[in-house]
């Protein structure tokens, strides 16, 4: 049995016995945490565990001069005590960031302590104890790096945010839902992703780390398997978010991935329409940096929305975009799309909204407007149908009107780190732009002329949006 009691200051403290040739130790609880993340992914490179441990050291109020080196110490404290390990590849000598290749693992007396204060199974205990002792450390391939390296990183977000519930990101073949047992049918439906942040109860977010190795039909088929597991008894009263992540430079500095803008693409035009998924399933492709921001909305419930919060939205915006462009003498109006076209559609991809603007006697223009999100494939695939819709009206001789796109994005941020494939195929103007500089521009008034409207074009190669430089008219 450990012994507890609390310090100086109140934290909670464990005293750690010494051993052969280890040392004593009183262990915080917040460093309770760390030894999870050690059992969950049994290997964690030096540099995240080191961000894992000040942020968690900050949290519980520790202070010190140089942070940095305050935690460096006490991991090689803990590390004296044997309640961790740590590793580093003979190849590795030699190189001046050993603190990028060195790694930690948990060791048995750090599973005994997990064991003894609840945090794991007997079950669990020993089995993990069995591979420490069949383990011989070798380099972790790339995959293995990034994946550990995007885990720990969105423990360490997820943490900050002081959630009102439960939270949990660990392996997917550790995840109740994925437990090859749990298979709606046969081995092959089995899905197990990379990783899994849990939500509370109902909300699970299914990470896929893309090495840039797998084709279209393995794309596709995982998809299926996802889908599939959904429509079972275990997708039961869960909302479920799948996220392609491609390994890139933001991820891991020395492996010269890029931004992988092109894999980005590829991924989204491998997966199949949103109209055959479950309704509690949807598909992301993103970059590393953004899959943090991505999994906050999912905390915020802000990520899947509603008809009504839809339009609810839409209507925020359209307030503001009144309000300013008015200023401008310009008019904004809703028009319906038989107005444009002889056969007008109303289906999943119609439109959220649509817009006629005015300027004096100028020709009006008219816009279809969709609210998209960044990394969304449902918001790729609405574009993507949304171009041929228009160029289909804009060739017929039904109206005398040119339709043009416009998606709306609720920040900055999601506008310029979203990658939309550009179809040179399809001759028709886009617009983007974003709900908060709207706002921005309402709160600030007196900034506000026709040469900072937020509407952006798109540039030749990918669909990132860059702001006009000459007086755009709507």
């Amino acid at each position: 049995m450990l012994k507890a009691r609390k310090d100086k200051s109140g934290r909670l403290v464990y005293r750690i016995p010494k051993g052969n040739d280890k040392i004593s130790l009183l262990l915080y609880e917040f460093e309770v945490e760390i030894l999870e993340q050690l059992f969950n992914h049994r290997i964690i490179r030096s540099i995240e565990l080191l961000d894992m441990y000040l942020e968690l050291r900050k949290l519980n109020g520790l202070q010190a001069r140089d942070e940095r080196n305050a935690a460096s110490q006490r991991m090689n404290r803990l590390k004296q005590s044997g309640v961790i390990s740590h590793h580093m590849d003979d190849s590795l000598e030699g190189y001046t960031y050993l603190y990028k290749t060195y790694f930690y693992s948990i060791s048995q007396k750090g599973i005994e302590i997990l064991l003894t204060l609840g945090k794991i199974t007997s079950d669990q205990a020993k089995s993990v104890s069995r591979e420490i002792k069949k383990y011989t450390f070798s380099m972790p391939s790339t995959h293995a790096l990034a994946t550990t390296a995007i885990a720990t990183r969105l423990y360490i977000h997820l943490r900050k945010l002081d959630l009102n519930y439960s939270f949990k990101v660990q392996k997917g073949v550790h995840h109740e839902m994925f437990f090859s047992r749990n298979a709606p049918n046969k081995n092959n439906d089995i899905v197990i992703p990379d990783l899994v942040v849990t939500l509370g109860a109902s909300r699970v977010i299914a990470i896929e780390v893309d090495g840039g190795k797998q084709l279209k039909d393995v794309i596709a088929d995982k998809q299926r398997r996802y889908n599939l597991l959904m429509r079972s008894d275990k997708g039961n009263n869960k909302s479920l978010y799948v996220a392609f992540v491609p390994i890139d430079d933001d991820l891991l500095p020395k492996e010269n991935k890029g931004e992988r803008i092109q894999r980005i693409k590829y991924l989204k035009n491998s997966l199949n329409e949103f109209t055959t998924y479950p309704k509690n399933t949807h598909y992301y492709v993103l970059k590393t940096r953004e899959i943090f921001s991505f999994v906050e909305r999912i905390t915020q419930h802000e990520e899947t929305l509603s008809n009504r919060q839809l339009r609810l939205m839409l209507n925020e915006w359209l307030l503001h975009a009144e309000l300013n462009l008015g200023k401008l003498e310009y008019t904004v109006q809703s028009f319906e799309e038989s107005v444009v076209s002889k056969n007008p559609a109303s289906n999943e991809y119609t439109p959220h909204m649509n817009l006629v603007f005015k300027k004096g006697d100028r020709r009006p223009k008219y816009y279809f407007v969709y609210i998209v999100q960044n990394g969304s494939v449902q918001s790729h695939q609405l574009y993507r149908a949304a171009l041929s819709r228009i160029e289909a009206i804009n060739d017929n001789e039904y109206s005398p009107h040119e339709v043009k796109l416009f998606l709306l994005y609720p920040n900055k941020r999601a506008m310029e780190n979203d990658i939309m494939e550009h179809f040179k195929t399809f001759e028709v103007d886009i617009i983007g732009s974003n709900i908060e500089e709207w706002i921005e521009r309402t709160n600030h008034p007196e900034e506000f002329s026709e040469f900072e409207i937020p509407l952006y074009e798109l540039s030749t190669r990918n669909l990132n949006f860059n702001i006009r430089k000459e007086n755009y008219r709507l």
